[in-house]
């Protein structure tokens, strides 16, 4: 049941204002006169007056007010929904850690306490999708209250975004035409809404924060016993006005706890640049209470991983020789995450293939004669870890026409492969890239450091242990066994939290996805180590543009106008039947006017 226009149920004022008249009747007052032959009606009149007596209630009395109440609702467009027993509807609920916000309540409890009163008011068969990073359809259908508060559980808010847009596409498929979509956020919409098919409801409040935006621990060398841990620590107040925050710091090799205060202006960032003896115990940070608890402390883990060792066998008696090893030497130095070795390496880097049985990966420059020259555009294989954040523009590629790289095609330049990737059943990887360097300006410019910093990253990232000890929530990690597991081995992650998850390995290469912050235990046979997960996105933490509000009405779309029953003519006749029995009593009454 609803109303097409609800304003209108203000004309109901003229119930009251109907019994005031009723209530308040006229008095006679006594007057003395010669005669009454020039006095056209002696009887006591009844209508109006400002005298309070005791109301009185005829038939006209109910006639009229059963008339206004009928012309009212007829106004309002009275109505009910043929399926109002089994409304089919998507719920698209903003699954960011943002919905996390606020001391006394939370937007996640207050939307939650939204969504069980309307389902208690109305019947609906629901599903919900989530709006995480990705989105993610949650359980089964949904009929009633209790149903929706179980399946509501699920419904953690951890995650570092929330893709509505898409989360909104798929409901849209998964409900169909008919469907109805409530969108449950933090946040206004971003843009109009789709008349009739999509409502808006927003639960957030603009509120000041203070979050850690920034957190990195990294090996290096240099320092007073050769090598340390670097860490960063950047804290911004997401407020209006300036704040005083307080940071706790404790672990790693620090003693006793250190307390830092810092003096923030509105959008101000303060960063902490700390050294720490390397492969200590991991470092907190903690700063105060506020309204978002979530991005306030920190976890890092000292990295672990030993660099990967690289070997560069390259002819040195060539001027072509040298320009190379001069360019693959300064790239791996900007990567830093490599040791240049002469034996026993983990990838060798060489304008020649090298010995067959080696388990080391290969990275081959294929020189060669009568090159040709590139200028774009490339087609980049954007899956490949090679090709991140690779852009390619104002390269001039020149390769040798009778050199072509085998394998999977990486980089192309039209139908000519100038970067192919060949895996072997071993797991290593043999990469060929056909370049000339003395016609290429490839070396010379920043797309070369980012090319072997990710050869490094992706050849760092198969060695035994994980790819990474700090990410950020959300972020995947990928880790390598350091021996071919059995039927009966099992990585164990312990969560936070305490609980933990189990599965069989069925290779040496596996994945995590963390969904809760901090610090996480991982157990395989005699292989363990840890990582941290922590919440830190300057964006999501940004609390100023929260709002409430309801946006979008499903009224306004056809189909659904086309499922409405209108009342709306059955009292506009119940209201002329009023009418009419109101002046056949007022004629029956000889009332004057009658």
């Amino acid at each position: 049941m609803f109303f097409t226009l609800p304003w209108m149920l203000a004309g109901l004022v003229g119930v009251p204002a109907l019994a005031a008249i009723y209530w308040l009747r006229s008095r006679a007052q006594v007057r003395v006169v010669s005669s009454l032959f020039l006095w056209i009606d002696q009887r006591r009149p009844k209508q109006g007056g400002r005298i309070v007596e005791k109301i009185q209630t005829p038939l006209a009395f109910f006639l009229e007010l059963l008339a206004i109440t009928a012309i009212v609702l007829a106004a309002a467009g009275f109505s009910f929904t043929r399926s109002q027993f089994a409304r089919p509807i998507v719920l698209v609920l903003d699954d960011s850690y943002s919905m996390q916000a606020g001391k006394d309540k939370s937007t996640r409890a207050r939307a939650r306490e939204a969504l069980v009163k309307e389902f208690q008011r109305t019947a609906y068969v629901a599903r919900v999708v989530l709006a995480g990073s990705q989105p993610r359809l949650l359980g089964e259908s949904i009929r009633n209250a209790d149903q929706l508060q179980e399946a509501l559980e699920d419904w953690r808010c951890t995650a570092p975004t929330a893709a509505l847009e898409p989360a909104v596409a798929l409901a849209a498929e998964i409900g169909g035409e008919t469907a109805r979509i409530l969108v449950i956020s933090d946040h206004e919409p971003p843009e109009e809404l789709t008349p009739g098919k999509v409502q808006w409801w927003a639960f957030g409040q603009p509120l000041s924060n203070t979050a850690i935006t920034a957190a990195a621990r990294e090996r290096s060398s240099g320092g007073e016993t050769g090598e340390e841990d670097r860490t960063l620590l950047e804290i911004t107040h997401l407020g209006s006005t300036g704040t005083r925050a307080g940071l706790v710091l404790q672990g790693a090799n620090l003693g006793e706890p250190q307390r830092k205060t810092l003096d923030l202006g509105a959008g101000a960032a303060s960063r902490l640049i700390m050294s720490f003896v390397s492969g200590s115990a991991e470092l907190r940070a903690k700063l105060n209470d506020d309204e978002l608890a979530i991005d306030n402390e920190v976890v890092l883990v000292s990295p672990r991983r030993a660099p990967v060792r690289v070997q560069i066998a390259v002819a040195e008696d060539e001027r072509a020789g040298d320009k190379l090893k001069g360019a693959i030497t300064r790239a791996l130095e900007a990567a830093g995450q490599s040791l240049v070795v002469d034996s026993r390496p983990q990838l060798i880097i060489a304008d020649r293939a090298s010995a067959p049985d080696s388990d080391a990966w290969q990275f081959e420059l294929l020189g060669g004669t009568d090159a040709v020259a590139f200028e774009g555009p490339y087609v980049v294989d954007r899956s490949h870890p090679l090709t991140e954040g690779l852009s390619l523009e104002a390269i001039i590629w020149s390769a040798a026409e009778n050199n072509v790289p085998h394998g999977v095609p990486v980089i192309t330049a039209g139908n000519r492969v100038l970067v192919a990737d060949e895996e072997h059943a071993s797991g290593k990887h043999h990469v060929q890239l056909a370049i000339d360097m003395e016609l290429s300006n490839l070396a010379d410019s920043p797309e070369w450091p980012i090319l072997i910093a990710n050869l490094v990253r992706w050849r760092a990232a198969a060695l035994p242990g994980p790819a990474a000890t700090n990410l950020q929530l959300g972020q995947l990690l990928r880790f390598t066994l350091v021996e071919e597991p059995t039927r009966d081995t099992q990585v164990v992650v312990k969560r936070p939290d305490g609980s933990e998850q189990s599965v069989i390995a069925e290779g040496k290469r596996h994945e995590v996805r963390p969904d809760q912050i901090g610090l996480y235990n991982v157990r395989a046979g005699a292989q363990q180590f840890a990582f941290a997960c922590n919440a830190v996105n300057a964006d999501e933490s940004n609390l100023l543009e929260c709002a409430t509000g309801r946006w979008g009405s499903w009224n306004d779309s056809e189909v659904f106008q086309d499922q409405h029953v209108r009342l709306d003519w059955v009292f506009l006749l119940v209201a002329i039947g009023c009418l009419v029995a109101h002046l056949v009593v007022l004629s029956r009454s000889g009332a004057p006017g009658s």
